[in-house]
């Protein structure tokens, strides 16, 4: 099995400026009190999770009859018999699916070795007979 892994910036960046909006806004108004705790708590949350977003690193997995990749709600398995087809673009891969929706991997938003993936998802639709489409 081949992992190209990616890394996200995007989703963490944006819970540190809504963290940096939170506390502009929250800290210049004038029902905010100094001492209220949960407000540092609320903001520690949102670095955690804007951390665990940095290290939680999204990945695609090519195995022999399936692909497998990270999504919210933990890792999902495309099998061969689910695939519709493959598109490489430059800076994309898209894989379409028969059931559900289509899975877009870019370099742009998660800095995905795309060209090395659309290599070896295009030795991978030869093996499986899947279309395989480069731009």
């Amino acid at each position: 099995m081949d992992t190209f892994k990616g890394r996200s910036f995007l989703m963490p960046a944006f819970l540190l400026l809504f963290i940096l909006f939170y506390v502009i806004v929250t800290v210049t108004s004038d029902a905010f009190k100094q001492g209220d705790t949960m407000f540092w708590v609320t903001i520690g949350c949102y670095v955690l999770l804007a951390g665990l977003f940095v290290l939680r690193r999204p990945y695609l997995a090519v195995g022999r009859d399936f692909v497998r990749s990270r999504r919210f709600t933990g890792d999902r398995n495309i099998y061969v018999s689910n695939i519709k087809g493959i598109n490489a673009q430059k800076g994309y891969i898209v894989i379409e699916q028969h059931k559900g929706g289509n899975w877009v991997f870019s370099r742009v938003m998660n800095r995905y070795p795309t060209e090395q993936m659309a290599s070896r998802l295009k030795v991978f639709a030869e093996q499986n007979a899947i279309p395989f489409t480069e731009k």
